[in-house]
């Protein structure tokens, strides 16, 4: 009876090292080889690389909004062009933002806010919009001379016919909308991209050391690593909040700052680290199977900077 048991749980051992194999054998056709419906939005490895190489070819962040495919793509491009040629200091007023019959253009607010930070995006005149589950309450103004007696610098509106943002100077400091183009995405972002996460990772987890000392020689490197990029986005994201609120746009210095501090870090731990003898087991080869998704994460990174950080 033991010969048996121990017989089928080999077996069972054996069919679910088959099942998992055939999953990921499946799992790497259908992402690298298999092409996939057109009406979805998942692309292939091969196509997420055209798109990249795309992409690249074409300096101007505008048109590489334009260029990106799919549904609801290249939306951003009005806004990255609109925040090109806005003014630092002016004021927005976005029209017909409230009540429930416009509550479904609420989310051209939500992107012109994230766009045109820090600069001040209005939807309700004079008082503060209160947002419920389905609708918006505030005040509407009664006629654009009351918006620019408020002391906004222009005025918005969205036309959904035509699907782009209708803007128009209120006479006050400006008289027409300003020209202005992005500045070109660099071509390297891809790279800050790929190793920015590891920098903020490493950075993070000498944070976590001296925040938790009593987890020293608890967490293994994998969960050390994992709090400190944790720990490390938190902190990044927070302190290049506090920049742009004081009007300051140092995010190139604080990744520079955060790169240098990862690489002390691994050379700190280079030195002081002796490799053990390297011996070879079967079960290594495991190991094999991270190649697939780490092909995938460097294409997903390099849409990153193509798109601009």
């Amino acid at each position: 009876m033991l010969a048996i048991r121990n017989g089928l749980g080999v077996w069972l051992e054996r069919l679910t090292i088959a099942a998992l194999a055939l999953v990921f054998l499946g799992s790497v056709y259908l992402a690298f080889c298999s092409p996939l419906p057109g009406n979805l939005r998942l692309k292939t490895f091969p196509e997420l690389c055209l798109v990249a190489t795309t992409l690249g070819h074409e300096p101007d962040p505008v048109q590489r909004e334009q260029l990106t495919p799919g549904e609801d793509q290249g939306v951003g491009a009005s806004y990255r062009e609109v925040d090109a040629r806005f003014p630092a200091d002016a004021r927005l007023f976005l029209a017909d933002m409230l009540e429930r019959e416009n509550f479904s253009q609420l989310g051209y607010y939500y992107n012109l806010t994230y766009y045109l930070f820090p600069r001040e995006v209005a939807i309700s005149l004079g008082e503060v919009p209160v947002f419920h589950l389905d609708w918006v309450a505030g005040r509407n103004p009664s006629s654009l001379e009351q918006v620019r007696q408020a002391g906004y610098d222009f005025a918005a509106r969205f036309e959904p016919d035509q699907g782009s943002l209708a803007v128009k100077p209120l006479g006050g400091r400006f008289q027409s909308m300003p020209e202005g183009k992005p500045k070109p995405i660099p071509s390297h972002d891809w790279i800050i991209a790929l190793l920015l996460p590891l920098a903020i990772a490493v950075a993070g987890s000498r944070i976590v050391r001296w925040l938790f000392r009593d987890l020293q020689g608890v967490l293994s490197t994998g969960e050390l690593l994992a709090s400190g990029l944790a720990v490390g986005a938190l902190l990044m994201t927070q302190t290049t909040l506090g920049l742009r609120l004081l009007g300051l746009r140092w995010e190139r210095a604080l990744i520079a700052l955060i790169m240098l501090w990862a690489v002390g870090e691994g050379v700190w731990v280079a030195r002081r680290w002796r490799p053990p003898l390297l011996e070879l087991h079967r079960r290594q080869l495991w190991w094999l199977l991270l190649a697939p998704t780490a092909l995938v994460l460097w294409c997903q990174f390099r849409l990153a900077g193509v798109l601009g950080l």
